[in-house]
Order: C-alpha cells, then sequence, then structure tokens
C-alpha cells in the first residue's frame, strides 16, 4: 500500500507541475520560463523518493520511468511546456538518466545517498535559477550562451538550498564546504547542450561525498585554490573552458593526493609557462597571436601525470608521485624548452636534417632551449631530493627522465612530423593551412601533428619512468 501511494504521490506531483503549473506559466510568460520553473520544482521528487523508496529498488525504479516518459515526450511533444520548439539537443532526457545513474549508485552503495540529493538540489536549484536568470536579465556572456547573472543566480540558489537541505537531513557539511559544492556546481553548468546535467550531478556528488567520507581537512583548501585557478586561466584566456575545467580536476588531485608539493609542484609548473608567455606578448611584443590552450592540449600535457598521483593518493605507492613528476615535468621543460628557444639570436638547429631551420619549426634545437629544459630539469630533480628521502641518484635519474622527453620530442619532431610547403611564400610550416591556403606536404606523416608528437613522447618517457622507478 505504501509503494502505491508513493507511485501515485511521484506521479501526481509531475504531472500536476507538467499540465498545471507549466501551462500557466507559459501564458503568464514564456516557454523557457515554463520550463526552468518545473525544473526547479523537480526536487521534490528526490524528497517523495526518501520518504517513500530509500533503500529500495523503487529509488531506481522511479526514475527509470521518467527516462521514458520523456524520451517519449520529446519524440511526439507530448509534454509542450517542458520541450523546446527548437530541439537543439535532448535535456530532459539527460536530467532523468543523470538522476537515475546517481540514485542507482547510492541504492548499490549507501553512503552517496545524502549526497545523491546534494547533487539532485544543485541540478534542480542551480541549474535552473541559472538558466531562468540568464534568460530574463541581459548580463555579459562568460561562456556561448551562459551569462554572468546566470551564474551568481546559480551559485546562490545552489548554497541556500543545500544549507536548508542539510539543516533538515542533518548533513554534516560545514557552510565552507557547502559554498564550495555549490561554487563548484555553478563553475559545471556553464557547460552547454545538455550536459550540464551530467557535469553538474557528478561533480556535486563526488566532492560532497568526499567532504563527508573522505576528506582529512585538506579538500576544502584544494578545491578553493583550485577554483582560483579555474577563474584565473578561464577569464584571461589563457586556456577554453573545457581545458580550465580539467586544468581545476588537475589541482584538486595534485593538491589532495600529492600534499603542498605536489601542489606546489603543478603550479609552479604551468604560472612558469604562464609567465613567460605574458613575458613575450606584452614586455617583447613578439609579433603572432597565442591561442587558447585547449582541452586536448591540457589533458596531453597533464593527464598522464593526473592518473598516476591519484593512484599515489589511493595508495599505489611513492613511485606514482615520482611518475607523475615525470609526466608533467617532462612537458613542462618541453614547454620551457620552445618558449625560450625561440628568443635565441640564431636559427634553431636540426641535427637530423643537419641544417638551420625557422625559429618555432618542431625538430629544431637552440643552445638557450635547450638550456632552459636542462634547467627546469634539474631544478625539479632538486625540488624531489630536497622534499623526500629519495637520495642523489634517484632524484638524478628523475632529472634525466624528465630531461629526455624534450630530446625525445625534438626527434620526433624531426623524423615524423607533418610539415607542408606553403604554396604562396614558400614557407615551410608544422601547420597545413598558411597564408590562408593548404600546404604541400613534403615531410613526416600527414596525420602526425605537434599535439601527437607530445603525446607519444610523454607516453613513451612516462613508461620508461614507471619501469624505472617502480
Amino acid at each position: 500500500m505504501t509503494t502505491l501511494l508513493g507511485y501515485a504521490c511521484i506521479l501526481g506531483y509531475i504531472f500536476l507541475m507538467i499540465f498545471a503549473l507549466g501551462p500557466v506559466i507559459q501564458r503568464l510568460s514564456d516557454l523557457e520560463v515554463s520550463r526552468k520553473a518545473i525544473h526547479i520544482s523537480l526536487f521534490a521528487v528526490w524528497l517523495l523518493i526518501d520518504l517513500f523508496f530509500r533503500d529500495s529498488i523503487h529509488q531506481i525504479i522511479v526514475p527509470v520511468l521518467f527516462i521514458l516518459f520523456n524520451s517519449l515526450s520529446r519524440r511526439f511533444r507530448i509534454f509542450k511546456s517542458v520541450e523546446r520548439e527548437r530541439d537543439d539537443h535532448p535535456g530532459t532526457v539527460y536530467f532523468a538518466v543523470a538522476v537515475t545513474l546517481i540514485l542507482t549508485l547510492a541504492y548499490f552503495v549507501p553512503s552517496f545517498y545524502y549526497p545523491s540529493g546534494v547533487a539532485v538540489f544543485c541540478l534542480t536549484f542551480g541549474d535552473g535559477f541559472a538558466a531562468l536568470v540568464g534568460h530574463l536579465v541581459p548580463s555579459r556572456k562568460l561562456y556561448e550562451n551562459k551569462t554572468a547573472a546566470g551564474f551568481l543566480a546559480g551559485f546562490a540558489a545552489s548554497a541556500l538550498s543545500l544549507l536548508v537541505f542539510c539543516r533538515v537531513y542533518s548533513v554534516p557539511l560545514s557552510l565552507w564546504q557547502l559554498l564550495s559544492v555549490a561554487l563548484v556546481g555553478a563553475v559545471f553548468e556553464l557547460t552547454g547542450r545538455g550536459l550540464d546535467n551530467f557535469t553538474i550531478v557528478f561533480s556535486t556528488l563526488l566532492l560532497s561525498w568526499l567532504y563527508l567520507f573522505a576528506d582529512q581537512g585538506s579538500l576544502l583548501p584544494s578545491v578553493a585554490v583550485a577554483l582560483a585557478v579555474f577563474a584565473l586561466v578561464f577569464f584571461s584566456r589563457a586556456i577554453t573552458y573545457y581545458g580550465a575545467l580539467l586544468a581545476l580536476c588537475m589541482v584538486v588531485i595534485f593538491s589532495f593526493c600529492g600534499g603542498g608539493y605536489g601542489l606546489g609542484f603543478l603550479l609552479g609548473t604551468y604560472f612558469t609557462i604562464f609567465l613567460i608567455s605574458l613575458f613575450k606578448k606584452k614586455v617583447l611584443r613578439l609579433p603572432g597571436k597565442e591561442r587558447a590552450r585547449d582541452l586536448r592540449q591540457i589533458a596531453i600535457n597533464g593527464g598522464l601525470g593526473t592518473l598516476l598521483m591519484l593512484l599515489y593518493g589511493l595508495g599505489c605507492g611513492f613511485w606514482c608521485l615520482e611518475a607523475a613528476v615525470v609526466a608533467v615535468g617532462g612537458c613542462f621543460v618541453d614547454s620551457l624548452s620552445s618558449d625560450l628557444g625561440i628568443l635565441s639570436p640564431r636559427p634553431p638547429y636540426d641535427f637530423f636534417r643537419q641544417q638551420r631551420v625557422e625559429p618555432g619549426l618542431s625538430g629544431g634545437m637552440s643552445l638557450l632551449g635547450t638550456l632552459a629544459a636542462a634547467l627546469g630539469a634539474g631544478a625539479i630533480a632538486l625540488s624531489m631530493g630536497l622534499c623526500f628521502p629519495i637520495g642523489p641518484a634517484r632524484a638524478l635519474a628523475i632529472g634525466g627522465l624528465i630531461f629526455a622527453q624534450t630530446l625525445l620530442d625534438t626527434a620526433l619532431g624531426s623524423l615524423i612530423q607533418a610539415k607542408y610547403r606553403c604554396p604562396d611564400c614558400g614557407t615551410l610550416s608544422d601547420h597545413r593551412i598558411h597564408c590562408g591556403r593548404e600546404g604541400r606536404l613534403v615531410s613526416g606523416l600527414g596525420r602526425v601533428d605537434n599535439n601527437m608528437v607530445n603525446l607519444l613522447s610523454s607516453l613513451a618517457i612516462t613508461l620508461t619512468a614507471i619501469l624505472v622507478l617502480k
């Protein structure tokens, strides 16, 4: 009887919102306001599931039914008060899928139950008010169609709703933890095309779970620093939005798992490159426009190291931290060599082609760039030796592996990276398009660009480091 009453209350509430509240709001305002009002009201579904179905299989069945309903509605436009006229993405289906996934996880792993409520509240209140205010209040765009007003509204709505949620259910999140969860949800809400239904849910679910069950007091400072880094690199346009999101996750993992050394190492390497680029642009006023680093570049430069640092945090051994330092350090000194090498008074020399090449062309080496790479590798090795009891030989091995990536990257850049001859000016370039026209492939493999070379060299050196250091 209780089960039937639970389904009646939940389904009755949903249909009341869609067929009664939705059309009224749509007549008073417009379809988008109606959609978001219903979106916000769905927080009560979690409350009803908690009241009737907690720890039962029905907490999975209910959102699965909504996947079915929303899929049919999107296909046949049944619930017109929640469907956009321009059906650009299945956001309503994504919403139901995301909720189903986290409630399924909470069913099999009960410690995720209250974090699932945190995630649902951030999704309904945060995402709902962000879109609603962003639609009604004109303000500066932050990313695609997401606005500053919507961002602030989403953060405030999430924070206030979580404050009430934590008080009612006695969830032991501190005020600062609660605010950081709300802010992380607002940052991930900037994701577009309906994917924010997933990014908000899983980022806030994981963060709140870590606060409740895995934090030893260092996670909140890690998240605070990561959010500050995200703001700096995103608003300075040094990194694209998705690249900045990955950078945020990397900072949290390096800080939380690697402690003060992990955080200092990661920030030191990144901001050295950032400051050199800024110096070249603002002080030396070198020609050319530097493009923001994107998700792929951030993943290549930091993905392996972040995975290894996470393994270290999970207790897989100190060699994971050493290999993570090699992985990130190798990419760092390679970038350092390229950024400073271009300032050399003499053109770089390609040892495999046995000729001087244009500055910036892959495969060339300069004395300044090589010296910068050696000094960078040495500084990292020294920091490891001073901070950890690893001995001079092991520190020297770490420094040597880091420097070796620059040499390997240069060799691959010369031997296999695609190079094109511009049909207009005759310049040899790493880029297929030059002077607005497609160049002729004269050497290397057509599918191998600079990102591929960086990935291959990083993989080779990191795997070598694992074999040597483990």
